[in-house]
């Protein structure tokens, strides 16, 4: 005779058991496998420790972006830049996931960990679903960040508003880590003065940079190279396009790594 009381139990206890893989991808799991945490304040030292004094105003790095779920793409990438020796950190300017969800982080970790040279990530808006911003935070640190190497600074912005609760960005502390700068500026963040999402704050944001000297604007979000200059969107990693910044005392360039 069926028991449903025994039914209910065994599916119970199957449930209890396989638990673990059931839920492993639940979007709001940021229960990481990784014990990589405040990875750009460590990179950030690196970088500083590799750049002695006498190199510290003559560097290359390279810029990429919205690697999204393309890994394979991001580990040809990564072979790419590790093959030019003088390219001494690159700048992951956001959109490492699709759903910011923990696996997506820990595969993007697996290829960028294969750097030759260390690396700085910026918060994309994908990167802020479901867990996205706490997981972010656990492995790279706060979303907005600044540091310097010699005369040159540098400034990650978090700019992500629809995927951060409709939140203007905190212009304020824009504003004061741009006061009083000497030197080359970069302004580090994912999306474009000309994104949707940014149609309300375009003006604020652009009555804070007008009018600074020195200072070069990177992006990513568009998935398209667009090269304004000094102000660069770089592409989607899957186009294998590398933008590389060449810094030498106060003339600032860029070339491009391109695919054969």
């Amino acid at each position: 005779m069926f028991n449903s009381t025994n039914y209910i139990f065994m599916i119970f206890v199957l449930v209890s058991i396989t638990g673990c893989s059931v839920f492993e991808y639940s979007p709001y799991d940021d229960n990481l496998n990784t014990s990589i945490r405040n990875s750009n304040l460590k990179n950030i030292s690196r970088i500083q420790d590799i750049l002695t004094e006498v190199e510290a105003d003559s560097f290359n790095f390279a810029i990429i972006s919205d690697s999204h779920s393309d890994y394979d793409d991001l580990h040809e990438v990564v072979k790419k830049i590790n093959s030019h020796s003088d390219i001494k950190f690159t700048i992951h300017l956001g959109d490492q996931t699709d759903l910011g969800l923990k696996f997506e982080f820990e595969n993007s970790l697996n290829e960028l960990n294969n750097l030759k040279f260390p690396y700085v990530a910026i918060i994309g808006n994908h990167d802020y679903l479901s867990q996205g911003e706490s997981i972010f935070e656990m492995i790279y640190g706060k979303t907005n960040f600044s540091f310097q190497i010699g005369t040159n600074n540098f400034i990650g912005f978090d700019n992500i508003v629809w995927e951060n609760n409709n939140s203007r960005p905190n212009f304020e502390w824009l504003k004061n880590e741009l006061a009083g700068l000497e030197g080359n500026k970069f302004l580090l963040m994912h999306l474009t003065e000309t994104s949707n999402s940014m149609e309300l704050y375009k003006e604020e944001y652009l009555s804070i940079i007008n009018n600074i000297q020195d200072l070069y604007r990177f992006h990513g979000h568009t998935h398209v190279l667009d090269i304004d200059w000094p102000r660069v969107v770089a592409p989607m990693t899957s186009d294998r396009i590398i933008p590389v910044i060449s810094v030498r005392g106060n003339i600032v360039s860029y070339y491009l790594l391109e695919p054969k």
